[in-house]
C-alpha cells in the first residue's frame, strides 16, 4: 500500500491527463487520415487528407506550446475555492 501512496504523491496528474488527451487526439487523427487515404477514390480525398494532416500537426504544436506556459497552481486554487463554495445546500 505504501507503493501506491508514494506514486500518488509523486505523479503530476496534469501531465498524465495531458498525455491521455494527446493520445486520444493522435488516435483520432490517425483514424481520419487512414480512412481518407485508404478509401478515398481519386486524388481529391488525398489532398483533403494532406490538408487535414498539416492542420492536425499545427494544432498539436500550438497545444503543446500553450500547455508549456500554463500555470496549473492558480487553476488548482480556483477549483478548490469553487468546490468549497459550491457545497452549500440549496435553500
Amino acid at each position: 500500500m505504501t507503493i501506491f501512496t508514494t506514486l500518488y504523491n509523486h505523479i503530476n496528474f496534469s501531465i498524465v491527463l495531458f498525455l491521455f488527451f494527446l493520445c486520444l487526439y493522435s488516435i483520432g487523427s490517425f483514424m481520419v487520415l487512414y480512412h481518407l487515404i485508404r478509401f478515398g477514390i481519386g486524388v481529391p480525398p488525398k489532398i483533403v487528407a494532406l490538408a487535414y494532416f498539416i492542420g492536425s500537426v499545427l494544432l498539436l504544436f500550438m497545444l503543446v506550446s500553450a500547455y508549456a506556459f500554463v500555470d496549473v497552481s492558480d487553476a488548482k486554487q480556483l477549483l478548490q475555492q469553487w468546490y468549497s463554495t459550491s457545497q452549500q445546500p440549496f435553500r
